[in-house]
């Protein structure tokens, strides 16, 4: 005979809410000695794995089943009974059982249900290896008809997502290529739809870029050829006694290698800032303090020029972190633009909010014209009376690496106006 097996017990008896249930309802009863409606409701439970009942008395009398005659009585009698009373000697541990006589194997359990009644459940085990073979058939079934429909779908929804990143790919390749085509296509997926949305706005801004670049070659190469040819014509003019004042031809290839030199800084600057390669310092900046180190710079020009730059203090402390060389250098340039054009003043005031400090350059000149305004910080672009064309876009550049901003419009009672936002240091 086989010990008991707890777990196969438990395994076995998932109907175990019915049994606690008899077990309530049969000690009940027992208290009134109502064995007739004992009998009745253990013979109108069924059990899907055929659970069977028996009532013994601690003296080993069976109580239920009461059919002398029945085969599961003789059963009872002759096989069940005495192996219990063989194994356990104190029934009132509710103990497991399993054992087979003959060709039948049952599994059970032994429940007190007082001092003089247990209550004995068991089931033929050969039927729940029926049963469980079933229900493994059915789990079988199930487990391939689930993994058909997970690949179905995980196929479908791997297609679906693969797809547009495929187009994606396709997309970024012809970007690679500068083939800047925005396509703006709408995904039902929302990272992919934001990465689509994203490439397009990099497609825009590569093209913006790309354009911007070769306007600049174009005007850079511009600029340099004009004193590369002066130099060129006025050597070779000396070499073949052409020229006749040779001091005069000396003087302007100095100049326009000095003038070539200034270009070349210039653009060398410019690019080292657009990479920030040229390293800006971060130090508290009195904004005040800058505007006036920087209006005591250019003040020597405007009084040559009888010109006066006019600033009105805000009379605050308004602090902000960056490089004051830098930005004086930016500073100055846009009131250096202001003096070039301007008839009498220019006027610099400081406005203010919660988060930014505005710094405002205006002058009482004709203004930008109206097709200057949009390209005015572009490199090269100059408007009249302009030197390079850089100075404006390298105060952009700078302020820009500040985290700030720069505009240029027309005042409406005349003259330009740069308005230069800085974010005030917390």
């Amino acid at each position: 005979m086989d010990a008991p097996k707890k777990t196969i017990g438990k395994t076995i008896f998932f109907s175990y809410m019915e049994i606690i249930i008899i077990q309530k309802y049969i000690t009940k009863n027992l208290d009134d000695l109502n064995f007739v409606k004992i009998n009745k409701a253990l013979k109108q439970t069924q059990s899907f794995l055929d659970i069977k009942y028996a009532i013994i008395k601690n003296n080993k009398k069976i109580i239920y089943p009461k059919n002398e005659n029945s085969e599961e009585l003789i059963f009872l009698q002759n096989q069940l009974i005495p192996f219990i009373t063989n194994k356990y000697h104190n029934l009132n541990k509710n103990n497991f059982f399993s054992f087979k006589m003959a060709s039948k194997k049952s599994i059970g359990k032994i429940i007190y249900l007082n001092d003089e009644y247990y209550l004995v459940v068991y089931s033929d085990f050969s039927k729940y290896r029926k049963y469980s073979s079933i229900v493994n058939l059915i789990l079988l079934i199930i487990l391939l008809f689930s993994l058909i429909i997970t690949f179905m779908i995980s196929k479908k929804v791997s297609k679906k997502i693969s797809y547009p990143i495929i187009q994606l790919c396709k997309y970024a390749d012809k970007v690679g290529n500068r083939q800047y085509d925005a396509e703006v296509i709408e995904y039902d997926y929302k990272e992919i739809d934001q990465l689509s949305q994203t490439m397009n706005k990099m497609a825009v801004q590569l093209s913006s870029y790309d354009s911007t670049l070769k306007t600049f070659i174009q005007n850079a190469s511009h600029e340099l050829r004009t004193p590369l040819m002066s130099i060129q014509g006025y050597a070779e003019g000396i070499k073949y006694n052409i020229v006749e004042d040779t001091d005069k031809a000396v003087n302007i290839i100095i100049e326009e290698s000095k003038r070539l030199t200034d270009i070349v800084n210039v653009l060398l600057f410019l690019s080292k800032v657009d990479s920030m390669q040229e390293k800006f310092t971060s130090n508290m900046i009195n904004i005040e303090d800058i505007i006036k180190n920087c209006i005591e710079k250019v003040e020597g020009i405007a009084v040559i020029d009888k010109k006066k730059i006019n600033f009105c203090p805000y009379n605050y402390d308004f602090e902000i972190t960056g490089d004051e060389e830098m930005l004086s250098r930016a500073l100055i340039n846009i009131i250096s633009n202001s003096l070039r054009y301007c008839i009498k003043n220019v006027n610099i005031n400081i406005d203010s909010n919660d988060k930014n400090v505005s710094i405002i350059v205006k002058d009482d000149g004709p203004g930008i014209d109206r097709d200057d305004l949009e390209h005015i910080f572009e490199r090269f672009y100059k408007g009249k009376g302009g030197k390079f064309g850089l100075g404006l876009a390298i105060s952009k550049s700078i302020i820009e690496k500040h985290s700030g901003s720069i505009i240029a419009k027309n005042n409406d009672e005349g003259g330009a106006c740069f308005i230069i936002t800085l974010p005030i240091s917390k």
